[in-house]
């Protein structure tokens, strides 16, 4: 099983509206891919934020499904750089 985390800040004058698109994202990935998740807020950077995914199975296939409704929810629009996703496995080697 995968967990996988994306973390980005969010571009200070679009922040007010980034909430409503990007828990649209973690629940139509939540719900189309049988995974838990959430959102994070760093304690003393409320623009840097978290997604974190977990019970994943098929990780390519999360992979596709998150690139797609990432785009689907237009979140780019809301983010000063990049979404940084990291993948980790609860299997040991």
């Amino acid at each position: 099983m995968f967990s996988v985390y994306v973390y980005y800040r969010l571009d200070p004058r679009h922040a007010r509206d980034a909430e409503a698109p990007i828990r649209a994202l973690i629940s139509r990935l939540a719900c189309r891919c049988a995974v838990s998740a959430h959102l994070l807020k760093k304690r003393d950077e409320p623009l840097l934020w978290m997604e974190a995914y977990e019970g994943i199975a098929d990780i390519a296939a999360f992979e596709r499904e998150l690139e797609r409704i990432a785009d689907e929810c237009d979140v780019t629009l809301f983010i000063d750089g990049t979404r940084h996703v990291e993948c980790f496995s609860t299997d040991s080697p």
